[in-house]
């Protein structure tokens, strides 16, 4: 009964998959509200930038929350949090979503070629969201918000705006950019969240890979005094297996797409470091030569979780598979960075 059943929704799953790949306006729709839902998502991402240069922005003496936006260790940790717990989950339903894929139904369905699908959307989704946080953020935050670069940091102040035009230098936009002054605030506000940012990737979070790879003792085995059960009845064994055996397929299936969403994660995260490295390295050397350091803690990290780990060769390919590195998305992400830095 059970195989039946792993049929039969294999069948609507594939069904339901390709419905929604054949109705072409249908698929048209769905992905361009796939691409306008990244929006909203990159400015989540964004927020603890944006408040970081409105905080370096505002004067002294402010509120509790503006001065603790305004340390540089606090920010950093708030795009770590993100990165790792916030991100991924939502990235994983908007892959959900352009696929159509509503239930968990239609999710243990699917084949080998539509989890990579699926997998690789969400790990450029993701990969996207933390590149535009680390890199893109603090680019268009400064260059608008800064009072070197824009200064549009006054329209959220209206006390020191309408002091600033009493004075006659209350200019915004174009006309307040000053050529020269606004990289060098970028690198002054932004030197020291970078290197927060290396240090966090090089130690903390390697730790907290290492924290979530423990697994509990296992339980103790019964004393000898204990009475076992045991399942007498001949005419119900052959139920009983494949009960067994489509439970364990279900088991399986859901230990292989939840390592292959760490190495998703995993994966993200690092080519976030590269694009960062890369971009702003010229900038800030320090930055760059701390690369090293941070590629050595996270691969011991990684290496000695895949050797605590007992699974089968078969569900570690699998998890290798779904997870495809999106290379020319990292390729234009970086050029780009460096062409508007440069």
């Amino acid at each position: 009964m059970a195989a039946v059943e792993v049929g039969l929704d294999r069948e609507l799953a594939l069904a339901h998959w390709h419905r929604v790949s054949r109705g072409r306006i249908g698929w048209d729709c769905r992905v361009l509200v796939f691409a306008l839902l990244h929006l909203p998502l990159m400015g989540i991402a964004s927020t603890p930038t944006f408040g970081y240069v409105l905080a370096q922005n505002s004067e002294a003496g402010n509120a509790w929350y503006v001065e603790l936006f305004s340390n540089a260790g606090v920010v950093a940790l708030l795009n770590m949090g993100l990165s790792s717990y916030l991100l991924p989950p939502l990235c994983h339903s908007l892959a959900r979503f352009k696929y159509g894929i509503r239930q968990e139904l239609h999710l243990a369905g699917l084949t080998l070629n539509q989890y990579t699908k699926m997998y690789t959307t969400r790990v450029t989704s993701t990969l996207l969201s933390e590149t535009v946080m680390t890199t893109w953020a603090p680019l268009i935050s400064v260059f608008v918000l800064d009072e070197s670069c824009m200064r549009y940091y006054l329209s959220f102040n209206s006390d020191l705006q309408e002091l600033m035009e009493a004075w006659q230098i209350g200019q915004q936009g174009l006309g307040a950019y000053r050529p020269g002054f606004c990289s060098r605030s970028l690198l002054n506000q932004f030197t020291y969240v970078w290197l927060t940012t290396i240090l966090l990737a090089s130690w903390l979070q390697p730790s907290l890979w290492l924290l979530r790879s423990l697994r509990p003792a296992p339980a103790p085995e019964p004393e000898s005094g204990e009475i076992e059960i045991e399942i007498e009845m001949n005419s119900e064994v052959h139920e009983i297996h494949e009960v067994e055996s489509g439970e364990a397929l279900f088991s399986d299936l859901e230990k292989t797409l939840v390592l292959a969403g760490k190495k998703q994660r995993n994966v993200a995260q690092t080519l976030n470091l590269v694009v960062l490295l890369v971009v702003f390295g010229t900038l800030c050397p320090p930055v760059l030569l701390l690369g090293p350091m941070v590629a050595w803690c996270q691969m011991c990290a990684l290496d000695h979780i895949e050797r605590g780990r007992s699974m089968t060769w078969g569900r570690v390919l699998a998890s290798d598979v779904l997870v495809q590195v999106p290379l020319v998305p990292v390729e234009l992400l970086t050029r780009a960075g460096a062409v508007v830095v440069g």
